[in-house]
């Protein structure tokens, strides 16, 4: 049985709230962003042009940084 896109928001909403997580939108320039990704090595120069990878390597960044004020 094949859940409607609604129902699969809806899903992923739920498996978001309960580990207290959240997507958030935020507009930046991607060149600079993602050569600071590079020179911190969290994102590779081949992944450089790579939208999902950014997000990957940002979203690790924002979750190191939390880490060190948790």
């Amino acid at each position: 049985m094949s859940h409607s896109a609604a129902a699969e928001r809806q899903r992923r909403y739920r498996a978001r709230a309960k580990r207290h997580t959240a997507v958030l939108q935020v507009a930046v320039d991607l060149g600079p962003l993602a050569d600071a990704l590079v020179s911190e090595g969290l994102l590779g120069e081949w992944d450089a042009e790579d939208r999902a990878r950014i997000a990957e390597a940002l979203a690790k960044l924002v979750t190191l940084w939390v880490k060190r004020y948790a």
